[in-house]
């Protein structure tokens, strides 16, 4: 009996150690398993985001360095549309103009942008013709007093080289399917036809300008056509006229974005910003075709 008390006794003991080692090992695999899982840290809240993007140069649908490509831009602006992050954007905008299609092409890439958000026009040195066709849809254009703005109107120049073509007893011969199929070839003038033709494209140009200009800044087309004759004004006569909105620079511009939407220290971000070499900067002054005024 002894016995038989005795071997129990190992059996219980036994049970109990083989419990023990099960809940220590079970323990163990947990402990190794848990310590193997990462443990994330909270994520850090993201700043929203001002977008700035600048429209230097001379507009054009190419790709060129020193020029404003609406290729290059109506990408940009489209990217910005879908970008959550980014709350507002800003159109830093010197020049002096340029493609009509360039300039049609930003404009309705920034409609379909102020769907979205705010879109302020930052008018720098000079924001005329094109390029202020470029900031008439936006929600809010700022400018300098002192900025270059307005020429509302459209231009198109034909040389006629045929009188120093003739004295230097140049001849061409023209075999053409059409006759105004060498329209604006500088060995001839343009005949009356011609003249009334180009006129007539100049129009249809000019109108959607003015319509657009109209429209987005609630003036009415009668008013406009006062000074939609090609004609520069100021910053301070385009604000007495309706055209410019207040007076301020790019970062009262970030200022007004911020206070707008209530946002507390966004991010800026920066899309072409400018970084002009001495030569650059000669030509980007020297090129504007409505001369310079220094002070």
């Amino acid at each position: 009996m002894e016995e038989s008390g005795q071997q129990l006794r190992i059996y219980r003991i036994l049970i109990v150690l083989l419990i023990i080692t099960v809940i220590i090992q079970s323990a163990a695999i947990a402990y190794i398993f848990l310590s193997s899982q990462e443990i994330s840290p909270p994520p850090i809240p993201q700043r929203p985001r001002i977008a700035v993007v600048y429209i230097q140069g001379t507009l054009t649908t190419g790709v060129a360095e020193g020029y404003a490509s609406s290729d290059v831009i109506v990408r940009q602006l489209e990217e910005l549309r879908d970008d959550g992050r980014v709350k507002a954007v800003i159109l830093r905008i010197n020049s002096p103009g340029g493609s009509p299609a360039a300039a049609q092409e930003i404009v309705e890439a920034v409609k379909k942008l102020r769907e979205m958000k705010p879109v302020i026009a930052s008018l720098g040195d000079i924001a005329t013709s094109g390029a202020y066709y470029i900031a008439a849809p936006c929600n809010l254009i700022v400018a300098s007093p002192d900025t270059m703005t307005g020429s509302i109107g459209a231009i198109w120049v034909f040389e006629d080289r045929s009188k120093y073509y003739e004295d230097e007893g140049i001849e061409f011969t023209v075999i053409k399917s059409g006759e105004m199929k060498d329209m604006g070839a500088d060995w001839r003038a343009l005949t009356e036809e011609e003249k009334n033709y180009a006129q007539r494209i100049v129009d249809e140009v000019f109108k959607r300008f003015l319509s657009t200009v109209s429209t987005f800044r609630n003036v009415s087309e009668e008013n406009l056509m006062e000074i939609s004759d090609g004609r520069v004004i100021t910053g301070e006569m385009a604000k007495e006229l309706g055209l410019v909105d207040d007076f301020g620079n790019l970062e009262s511009c970030i200022e007004l974005a911020s206070e707008m939407l209530g946002l507390e220290n966004p991010e800026i971000i920066y899309y072409n910003e400018p970084k002009m070499e001495r030569n650059e900067a000669l030509s980007y002054w020297e090129g504007s075709p409505y001369g310079i005024i220094l002070v």
